[in-house]
């Protein structure tokens, strides 16, 4: 992302952790074939998208929230038997965690307390039903759920037929092992549209029946004539509730929710009014008479569901971050506050404690929150979270102060090569809780800029300690250009500091996906010459309506500033953007026009390119892939030269398909490394060919790479990888210790258990352990003296230590004396 990116990053102890994986992978003969990912604590959090709890009995509650993450679903539980009830560390729900490979594609989400199963609705898998056991998962239907829903053991869903428009709602009995029934269906709508808010499924606390919301102007309420537990595709219909009052309002209605009285709720919210503001709909007799209001601006959010806390004679009605504390009548509504770290709540799901409903748990800008008084105060729950993608780092010249660019704020450690300090929690730039995709710093560390979507901020020494409020705002794209919003990327101008001026670029995309017919994004330069002042580089070649800028960088050219901004391939009726422009200062002042410059000896080359490298010797690297999104791409421009030259046709053994998100180069030793979807490449110094570093779990998401030690940042959080400088001296053979022999596992792959020959030359203590891949211990196998000769080390992979384990690869460590030997296993279920 920014022009200057050094960073080491973990502490003693995660460095220690990584040097132990990396001998260990020598040790096995595969140095660097699978990757060495320990975690990159204390950077914790994640984005959450949907909440869901459960009662898995009288006291003790489970929390279980999909991600923005690899890690799709995660889960933590709260012990009400202990006073005060905290919740647990958060974990990855072992079928649908980053190893599972489905991504952040949980589309519904429901929980059933008595068989303690999760019904999770994924947009290419359908509808499956897991526990949190490894291997407990099962599919249920093969198509997309938009809604799930649980009542009293009874699964409620809805499928969308888009060859017909048509929308069914589905039901099936679950049973005490999880399990379901065969299905039964009514047709809902023959003519819904799958765009917007999904429809949502609810069921009446007072009236028992199933009700089915679609959102609109107006919106549509059908009730089934039967109870919850005794629908029937013969006999049930479902009725249209009259909606006269709601139409009349005009406004868009996309959340739904039935209170404890059989109170109907819904609710919207306007984007567009300036100021925006949410509004809602309330009847107490299933259809008109409807009570319209909207809500104050300063109390104005939206959700994804409306949840309720409490009982028939009086409840807390919860949107997003609203909460009335007054049945949701007008006058109610408050925000619910930010955490003692500073986390603010963030409109999304709120999940109910069935065990107490005074205790409720929301989204937050960080991860999670919750509240045992229904919603003031709220703390802290981000524990072991590690669902946090990672957007950018930098850090300056000496490798101490350190800035990180997360989806959950920003980070930062100081004295890092010293005595490192972290932030505590996250740092929102001038308390904007919004998520932040770049960060760049000076040589010196003076300064650091910090970009969200469309809006920078600054923050230098002579503000006082870091904190929030000690950045201030530079830009604000919302208001200074309409078309400046989305991610940002950051390049520090160092020809020009140096020089005495501190200038920035910045590039911005609108998030839009390949083929957008509309992007709005753009180049802008910063110079501070006692003010800011802003200069927007459009035209040329770039379209005036702007382009998405996916990176920029800004080097130095025979002493003159260029940026070289990277862009998707587009094609829309203001031109068309590819690959990679290239701005020039101007001797007199001010950058001329854009000007495409990915050229090879033929042709203007097109691409969509996403990742830009400048190493120390000013070479360029750019990567991406091609026009049609089928096939990664890497180019270099040597410094000083004219041309690009593909490194992808000219060389050998990167994948034939894919995406190349990010390339970064080893500045020591001129190795050069590239990411396609999950897995590492490099090229080294003198090689014709690339070869595979490391293979992340499918479904990881790569945001950026960087070369000090090798840096991956995902979306599961921050990963190092030693570098192993000198493999090919390397052998099983001469690093085995003589004191004692350690066979191979066997089998390896295993299915369920593994075990492994040991021979001792004489009786000694013997301390044997199993490790999972983040460097953690899952069971001790041998912790005793045992006799010179020959012994047999098992595993049972699915019981020890009533640790169940999930399919991925495991490390065994086994101490005899002062002498350490390890191997890799691989459990496959």
């Amino acid at each position: 992302m920014s022009e200057y990116s050094r960073f080491r990053f973990l502490d003693p102890f995660i460095w220690f952790i990584a040097v132990l994986f990396i001998l260990l992978l020598a040790f096995a003969g595969v140095v660097c074939a699978q990757p060495n990912i320990p975690q990159a604590t204390p950077v914790v959090g994640a984005e959450i998208l949907q909440i869901e709890t459960m009662a898995l009995s009288g006291a003790e509650t489970r929390i279980v929230v999909s991600t923005f993450s690899p890690n799709s679903l995660m889960y933590a539980d709260m012990d009400h038997s202990v006073s005060p009830p905290t919740p647990t560390a958060w974990q990855a729900v072992p079928d649908m965690d980053m190893n599972a490979g489905y991504g952040y594609d949980v589309v519904g989400l429901a929980c059933d307390g008595v068989s303690g199963f999760i019904y999770a609705s994924h947009n290419d898998s359908g509808l499956v039903g897991l526990d949190c056991t490894p291997g407990s998962l099962f599919n249920i239907d093969p198509r997309e759920a938009l809604d799930v829903e649980v009542y009293d053991s009874h699964l409620y869903y809805v499928i969308a037929d888009t060859a017909t428009t048509s929308l069914y709602l589905y039901w099936r009995t679950i049973n005490p092992s999880g399990t379901v029934n065969s299905p039964d269906s009514l047709l809902v709508s023959s003519s819904f549209v799958k765009d917007g808010m999904p429809p949502n499924i609810m069921v009446s606390p007072s009236t028992q029946q199933v009700y089915v919301f679609i959102q609109g102007t107006p919106p549509a309420l059908y009730r089934t004539s039967d109870l919850y537990n005794s629908l029937s595709s013969a006999s049930t219909t479902l009725t249209g509730l009259p909606l006269t009052d709601v139409a009349a309002t005009g406004n868009i209605y996309a959340y739904s929710g039935i209170a404890p009285d059989g109170r109907i709720i819904l609710a919207g919210y306007s984007f567009l009014a300036n100021p925006p503001y949410a509004y809602v709909a309330y009847s107490d007799d299933e259809g008109d008479p409807w009570t319209t209001y909207d809500v104050p601006t300063q109390h104005s959010s939206f959700g994804n569901d409306i949840a309720f806390s409490g009982n028939s004679s009086a409840y807390h009605v919860y949107i997003g971050r609203m909460v009335s504390d007054a049945e949701g009548t007008s006058g109610s509504w408050s925000w619910m506050p930010t955490t003692t770290s500073g986390a603010a709540p963030r409109n999304s799901f709120v999940g109910v404690d069935p065990n107490d409903n005074n205790y409720i748990y929301i989204r937050t800008n960080w991860g999670m929150a919750y509240s045992d008084t229904r919603g003031n105060p709220l703390y802290d729950m981000n524990d072991d979270m590690y669902a946090l993608q990672v957007n950018d780092f930098d850090q300056e010249y000496i490798k101490e102060d350190s800035w990180v660019a997360t989806l959950s704020g920003i980070w930062y450690v100081e004295d890092y090569q010293t005595s490192p300090v972290w932030t505590a929690h996250p740092i929102w730039p001038g308390g904007d809780t919004r998520p932040y995709y770049s960060v760049a710093t000076t040589v010196t560390a003076d300064t650091v800029y910090a970009g969200n979507s469309g809006v920078i901020y600054r923050y230098d020494t002579s503000s006082g300690p870091v904190s929030d409020m000690a950045f201030t705002q530079l830009f604000d794209g919302h208001t200074y250009y309409d078309m400046y919003h989305g991610e940002t990327c950051i390049a520090y101008d160092s020809t020009s500091s140096i020089g005495g001026i501190e200038r920035i670029a910045v590039g911005f995309n609108d998030m839009s996906v390949l083929g957008d017919t509309l992007p709005r994004g753009g180049i802008i330069v910063g110079t501070n010459s006692g003010g800011w002042n802003w200069l927007e580089i459009t035209g040329g070649a770039i379209p005036s309506d702007g382009a998405d800028i996916n990176d920029i960088v800004v080097v130095d050219e025979s002493g003159v500033s260029v940026i070289y901004a990277a862009t998707n391939y587009e094609m829309n009726a203001f031109g068309t953007t590819r690959s990679i422009y290239r701005v020039e200062e101007l001797p007199g002042g001010g950058w001329d026009a854009p000007s495409q410059d990915m050229l090879n000896a033929y042709q203007n080359i097109s691409a969509s390119i996403f990742d830009l490298e400048v190493a120390h010797n000013g070479d360029l690297y750019a990567c991406g892939t091609d026009a049609g999104g089928n096939h990664p791409v890497i180019y270099q421009k040597v410094a000083g030269g004219l041309q690009w030259n593909s490194l992808t046709l000219t060389l050998t053994g990167l994948p034939s398909d894919g995406i190349a998100h990010a390339v970064t180069y080893d500045n020591t030793l001129g190795d050069l490394y590239i990411a396609v979807n999950h897995e590492v490449y490099v090229l080294t110094s003198g090689a014709s060919s690339w070869s595979l570093y490391s293979s992340y779990p499918v479904g990881t998401d790569i945001q950026f790479m960087y070369y000090d030690e090798l840096m991956v940042g995902t979306g599961t959080g921050l990963y190092a990888h030693i570098p192993d400088t000198d493999a090919e001296e390397r052998n099983t053979e001469n690093l085995l210790p003589e004191t004692f022999e350690l066979g191979q596992p066997y089998p390896n792959p295993f299915n369920a258990t593994m075990a492994v020959e040991l021979t001792l030359p004489r009786a000694t203590e013997v301390h044997a352990e199993v490790y999972n891949v983040n460097g953690r211990l899952v069971t001790t196998l041998v912790n005793q003296g045992l006799a010179a000769g020959n012994h047999r080390l098992v595993w049972h992979g699915n019981t020890d230590a009533g640790i169940t384990a999930s399919s991925g690869m495991y490390f065994l460590k086994v101490n005899v004396g002062d002498t350490v030997q390890m191997r890799r296993m691989t459990l496959i279920k």
